[in-house]
């Protein structure tokens, strides 16, 4: 009997043992390896890291500057993760509702149509002014950036009585329709597609990227470039738009991240209430985004251009300093050479 004892006891030992030995070889395995050494394998890897449920490092395959960048790059990947998550939840507790949305996309993609979402997108906005004045009336004003605050300014403060950005129905019915894509199947588009995807040389280290073999983005484009990391997307940072809302420095690249920080709490929040069934459906849940991220993402967003203006008004300055400068050196030199 007390062989028997000692023996349930070493075996009860030993498969503790080759458990804990299992959790501790997981914990310690390496990373998976994507190859990026041409540019099809690099599209091929971001295909892959989807498919193995890891978005979080698809910034693994966009280039970065400097080491600023790069950590707002990881910041993004933490956001893929997120949304990858919440849409895996989405599937889960509405798998009828996502199958008969893939459907219609598919069905639009096949036509070669553009959503209704895609083309406002593309359009600017709607027919003539573009936004109707329903959608807020105050609003941070900048030649490439303009903010909806949802309301009129209120005094004390240009943050003052800031309340979620009103929409009509139109407005309303497209960014559901729009947050739907996202939340529903925000990587299906690459999944899907592939086929599609490809490239074209333009240099030996620069790819441009081509959909359907037209160019991505025209006329300007998005293009690929080999690194020391193999190749990498590289985000078009110099056109006009995106070049003066890009971060500039420390400030600037800390508000930036507290932006996808923000939208990363409200994609784990999300995928929280959908697990839980507090969100009956996907209309129900691009509401909830708006509901959750409107006035955080404002605010954030009121503080990033409050920066921008800074900056702009710094150069301004620098530049002003120069041209003074310049205009006193030429008044001494005609001054030095008068008779």
């Amino acid at each position: 009997m007390s062989v028997m004892l000692r023996t349930t006891g070493q075996m009860r030992a030993n498969l503790l043992a080759g458990a804990l030995a299992a959790v501790v070889l997981a914990g310690c395995g390496e990373r998976r390896e994507y190859r990026r050494d041409t540019p099809d394998e690099a599209i091929d890897s971001a295909q892959a890291m989807i498919v193995n449920g890891e978005a979080d490092r698809l910034t693994d395959l966009i280039y970065a500057e400097d080491a600023g960048q790069r950590a707002l790059l990881n910041q993004a990947g933490s956001l893929l993760g997120s949304l990858q998550r919440l849409g895996d939840a989405v599937e889960r507790r509405f798998p009828e509702e996502i199958e008969r949305f893939r459907a219609e996309a598919k069905v639009a993609a096949e036509e070669n149509r553009a959503s209704s979402w895609a083309r406002y997108l593309i359009s600017g906005g709607g027919p003539g002014s573009g936004r109707s004045s329903n959608f807020g009336a105050s609003r941070v004003r900048r030649p490439d950036l303009q903010l909806d605050t949802g309301g009129a300014a209120a005094t004390g403060g240009a943050l003052g009585g800031l309340s979620a950005p009103r929409m009509n129905e139109s407005q309303r019915a497209i960014v559901n329709t729009l947050l739907k894509q996202i939340f529903a199947d925000p990587y299906g588009w690459l999944e899907e597609g592939r086929g599609k995807l490809g490239t074209d040389y333009v240099t030996d280290d620069i790819v441009a990227l081509t959909w359907d073999d037209r160019a991505v983005a025209p006329p300007i484009g998005l293009t690929m470039r080999l690194t020391e990391h193999g190749w990498q997307l590289v985000i078009p940072w110099g056109l006009p738009g995106i070049r003066e809302i890009r971060p500039q420095n420390k400030q600037e690249l800390m508000v930036f991240g507290s932006i996808l920080r923000t939208i990363e709490n409200v994609a784990n929040d999300l995928t929280d209430d959908v697990d839980s069934g507090r969100i009956r459906n996907l209309t129900d849940l691009a509401d909830t985004a708006v509901e959750k991220a409107a006035i955080p993402a404002v605010l954030i967003f009121v503080a990033y251009a409050n920066l921008i203006d800074e900056r702009d008004k710094a150069k301004d300055e620098v530049t002003e300093t120069a041209v003074e400068s310049d205009a006193s050196s030429s008044s001494s030199a005609e001054a030095e050479g008068s008779p």
